[in-house]
């Protein structure tokens, strides 16, 4: 053939080829469509994809909590599982509505933020800034201040950020919770609050002092820590959140001088002042000096408060700090209701005496009390004279449950044990803790009560303790629970904590499960298991 046949004849077949070619693609792109439609009623037929579309919207919520970059992340990732998957969460706008700005807000070289803000569209924001991005944050925010429901800000110092925050609140419209952290407690920095912030929920600021202009109607839960005392603050703000329902108060370091604080009115400071009535506060947290706490009882107060924690920060006056402390406790309205509501209570200490007290019987839940108050015996008994002394205020409960767990033995004898049983004559579970007070609660228990001279607990029908001694304590033991049986005093379970059984004589092991109806040894192995076992985890 001439060139030009050839030439002819290849273009000729070029052209054969390239419709082969598509109509291969043709096959092609129809197969991958019809898989596709294949994949779809596919996955209609699992499990998950027969949830409702707004089902699915909350499960992926857990999925992006919005605590971190990494949430999002994940939920990234859930969007490419399948298409529908990805047309739901792309059309949810909440699912995005949690925005973290920190030195790692890129994800690739998408700009995680930027991403969050157009898909979260007019859903309220919920936004986390780091101090590393504060200025970054403030810049893509700025036409979104509108939107911002709840704002947390952690800063090193804080002069800078709050400083510029400041003038921003006005803006924030719908802004309900403002959380924020200073890491440094060296610094002290102030927030003003504009009278714009009134819609205000929830504020919890950590080594910040806050001023309000104007009352906080709205506000229903007040968490504040300062590295210093700052009770004329406190005071104001409390006069200016009448309906707080949660309020926790916290001085960060300790101070060696009395609160300096000034009257409101200095022409008055004769006069008795009205007490201000918080009716609807419920929880109550005070981490202060004894005289910042004093002085707030003296002002304020708490008609409906039904749990309470109170730590003492001292380092001085130790002998009075303990009974100063019950004295303020007794100064509340809902003492009385305390007190018979308390079922269970728990003592522990080292250079802390700490004492819970719940409703409950098994010391399960939230508790109604928790009592901290430093520890530093200067003398012999005084310790034993603190734990009188703090326990003393719940001496008339209706008493279940009692947990022992005191790391000192100062004074701690069988005569102060008989006397705190002895409160407790409905007393059915009792757990001794620390290998210390074993053999002086044993013999405690073998005590008569003054009075009626009948056995001490008659109503004890389950005791554990963790024996330092297992040979010498399983001995106390079983003279105990013949004691108590033959004064119709029957003990129903006895436990050993933190001990392996071969270490005791078979003979002893014999005896004592006879004597109670349930009978077991824990060996605890590791701290873990010890804690577990012997403590209840809603107080740790």
């Amino acid at each position: 053939m001439s060139r030009d046949e050839t030439r002819s004849w290849a273009e000729c077949e070029i052209d054969k080829a390239n419709r082969v070619a598509d109509e291969a693609r043709r096959i092609i792109e129809d197969s991958q469509l019809r898989m596709k439609r294949l994949c779809v009623v596919l996955n209609s037929t699992t499990s998950i994809n027969q949830l409702p579309d707004e089902l699915l919207v909350e499960i992926l919520r857990y999925v992006h909590p919005g605590t971190s970059n990494l949430d999002l992340k994940q939920l990234i990732r859930a969007t490419h599982v399948c298409q529908r998957w990805r047309v739901i969460a792309l059309n949810a706008p909440l699912l995005w509505a949690a925005i973290r700005f920190d030195i790692h807000h890129r994800t690739r070289r998408i700009d995680a933020a930027e991403m969050c803000m157009q898909r979260s569209r007019d859903a309220l924001l919920h936004v986390n800034i780091d101090q590393d991005a504060f200025n970054l944050a403030m810049r893509l925010l700025y036409a979104e201040d509108h939107r911002i429901a709840s704002l947390r800000l952690e800063s090193r110092t804080g002069k800078y950020e709050l400083s510029r925050i400041a003038p921003r609140l006005n803006s924030m419209t719908i802004l309900d919770t403002l959380e924020m952290t200073i890491r440094s407690f060296r610094s002290e920095v102030g927030l003003y609050l504009p009278s714009q912030c009134t819609q205000l929920r929830r504020i919890w600021m950590e080594n910040v002092r806050l001023r309000v202009s104007t009352p906080l109607t709205s506000l229903n839960r007040l968490e504040l820590s300062t590295p210093v005392e700052d009770l004329a603050g406190w005071l104001s703000l409390m006069k200016n959140c009448p309906n707080l329902e949660f309020l926790s108060l916290e001085q960060t370091r300790l101070s060696l001088q009395p609160p300096a604080f000034e009257p409101e009115d200095s022409s008055d400071e004769g006069r008795v002042h009205r007490r201000q009535v918080m009716c609807n506060l419920r929880t109550l947290k005070l981490r202060l000096d004894l005289d910042c706490m004093s002085v707030i009882f003296q002002r304020m107060v708490f008609p409906q408060t039904t749990r309470i924690t109170l730590t003492v920060n001292s380092v001085s006056r130790i002998p009075s700090v303990v009974a100063s402390t019950i004295a303020v406790i007794r100064q509340m309205s809902t003492f009385d209701t305390l007190v018979s509501s308390t079922q269970s209570m728990h003592v522990m200490g080292m250079l802390d005496i700490k004492l819970y007290a719940w409703s409950t019987p098994d010391g399960s839940g939230e508790p109604l009390l928790r009592l901290t108050v430093p520890n530093l015996p200067t003398r012999p008994g005084q310790t034993a004279l603190a734990m009188r002394q703090i326990t003393e205020p719940l001496a008339s409960s209706p008493l279940t449950f009692l947990s022992l767990d005191p790391t000192w033995n100062d004074g701690l004898d069988a005569p102060t044990y008989l006397e705190l049983l002895c409160r407790y004559p409905l007393l059915q579970e009792l757990r001794v803790i620390y290998e210390y007070s074993v053999f002086p609660v044993l013999a405690a228990l073998r005590g008569t009560v003054a009075t009626s001279g009948g056995v001490v607990c008659v109503e004890l029908k389950i005791l554990r303790i963790v024996p330092l001694d297992l040979v010498e304590t399983a001995k106390e033991v079983l003279d105990l629970l013949q004691y108590r049986s033959m004064r119709g005093s029957r003990l129903r379970e006895l436990h050993f904590i933190g001990s392996h059984e071969s270490i005791v004589d078979a003979a002893v092991k014999e005896q004592l499960r006879g004597l109670v109806d349930v009978f077991g040894f824990s060996d605890g192995g590791n701290s873990l298991f010890y804690w577990q076992v012997c403590l209840q985890p809603s107080y740790l």
